[in-house]
């Protein structure tokens, strides 16, 4: 229960702005489940629908001792768990090129996908060839038994696609500088070697503004002679 907010209404009948009446409100639920599930429109006895408002904060007790289910990754973790399984399982193979293939190869199969109504989801022998496909070491791929997310009843977790690849852009973060890119530029950034340092490389070839304001595109020296 929740008292309404405070505020003023018009009153009619006295013609005059006075104090609201406030009530109180039953708020939407912060945990629920619906059992059995509805599915393409019919019941469904061998599943449940849980809610969380907090999807990072769950009552692992009523999962537990009430619904008798395993606790699914939540969206975050799932993307954390993805990438920590990306950085060890490619280790010094990590860098920015295969990074930036992973991500295209996973855009590439929503975009296949995003007709079905079911959610793209990506088990361990898609994760490992999605890997393998972008230059993991096959001895690291050997240890992804080990390193893979199981449940308590050893059954191994699933990615929903859309919680571990960004579809709204390409993000590249240093300390200092961040970078977001369209999700289909990717191939207008690149690394290289400039005066031995290594940099990312930008190119541009149309409109450009800074802060507001349109500046004009670098000039080569042959086009300035």
């Amino acid at each position: 229960m929740k008292l309404s907010k405070a505020g003023l209404s018009y009153n009619p009948m006295t013609n005059a702005i006075e104090n609201r009446n406030r009530d109180w409100l039953v708020e939407a639920p912060d945990l629920g489940f619906l059992f059995p599930a509805f599915n393409d429109r019919n019941t469904d006895l061998h599943s449940l629908l849980y809610y969380s408002k907090n999807p990072e904060e769950l009552s692992t007790q009523l999962i537990d001792e009430v619904l008798g289910c395993t606790i699914p990754l939540s969206a975050k973790s799932q993307k954390e768990t993805f990438q920590a399984i990306v950085e060890e399982t490619l280790g010094e193979n990590c860098d920015f090129e295969t990074v930036k293939n992973i991500h295209e190869s996973l855009s590439e199969m929503l975009e296949e996908r995003k007709e079905d109504p079911e959610p793209l989801t990506l088990d361990k022998y898609q994760v490992k060839r999605l890997l393998e496909n972008n230059g993991a070491d096959p001895e690291k791929l050997q240890e992804l038994d080990t390193i893979y997310p199981t449940d308590e009843k050893s059954r191994e977790a699933s990615f929903v696609a859309t919680n571990v690849v960004s579809t709204r852009g390409f993000e590249i973060k240093t300390p200092d500088v961040s970078i977001k890119v369209a999700p289909d530029k990717t191939y207008l950034v690149q690394t290289k070697m400039v005066e031995g340092r290594s940099c990312i490389v930008i190119e541009v070839n149309e409109h450009v503004e800074i802060n507001g304001i349109s500046v004009k595109p670098i000039r080569s020296k042959q086009d300035e002679e």
